[in-house]
């Protein structure tokens, strides 16, 4: 089971999607809505829950990004991705992953989730392809439980294009989970699950002016120097008519 898994799952979903129904239960992805500021990276991050009770074992992605309205300045995928979903808490196999952890019985070091790369659209560094497998002796048998609470499965980490082609304020773009036949969720008989996915939006936002940072300093700066003045001002009349 675990050679399957781990060394020809790309096979085993292929036969399945193929040849056999899909489950009528199924999980739900949550892709969140986010903001990136002119000039700087973001993130966004995927949940995952089941819209009944469904246990996962191993899954697989095909995230794109594409702009809304059909603009040409481009957000990508960092790549590399940090995978920082890994080390949190609520990530979906947080008890043992093999990505992060490894699997010493079959030699299998840990490695990145996954790699990204331009899709057939030629929009540079907009695909961002992964995996994970829960750890063999992490409930290997019986999968990692989904129900209607929300686990991370993946935070995508985010990077404007440079030059021309950075966006600008304003501009907005989808991540969405493409039902290639890379994406896959599967239970501990490798058997696929169903999965219904939304589109979030990443809104691009302009950075404050430093103008009106400026004023607020010197607000801030001119209310304070008053405040302290007024208190020894005060003072100095209190002693002054303490000694008269």
């Amino acid at each position: 089971m675990h050679f399957l898994r781990y060394h020809a799952v790309v096979f085993v979903v292929a036969a399945h999607l193929a040849f056999m129904p899909l489950s009528i239960a199924g999980v739900v992805l949550n892709i969140a809505n986010s903001t990136v500021q002119e000039g700087s990276g973001g993130f966004v991050d995927v949940f995952i829950r089941s819209d009944g009770t469904d246990f996962l074992s191993d899954f697989s992605f095909d995230f794109r990004i594409e702009a809304l309205n059909g603009g040409v300045r481009q957000l990508r995928f960092t790549s590399p991705q940090s995978d920082q979903q890994l080390n949190r808490a609520n990530y979906v196999f947080a008890g043992g992953s093999i990505k992060r952890d490894g699997d010493a019985l079959f030699g299998i070091s840990p490695s990145s989730v996954g790699s990204v790369g331009t899709s057939f659209s030629g929009y540079l560094h907009d695909s961002f392809i992964g995996n994970d497998s829960v750890a063999p002796f992490a409930n290997s048998s019986t999968g990692v439980l989904l129900d209607s609470q929300e686990k991370l499965l993946v935070r995508l980490d985010l990077t404007l294009a440079l030059g021309l082609l950075s966006p600008r304020a304003g501009d907005q773009f989808r991540v969405s989970l493409a039902s290639s036949p890379v994406t896959a969720f599967l239970d501990p008989n490798l058997s696929p699950l169903s999965f219904t996915s939304n589109v979030g939006i990443v809104q691009i936002t302009a950075v404050p002016e430093p103008s009106s940072l400026s004023l607020f300093l010197v607000v801030a700066i001119f209310g304070t120097a008053r405040f302290v003045f007024g208190a020894k001002n005060a003072q100095t009349q209190s002693i002054g008519k303490r000694m008269s």
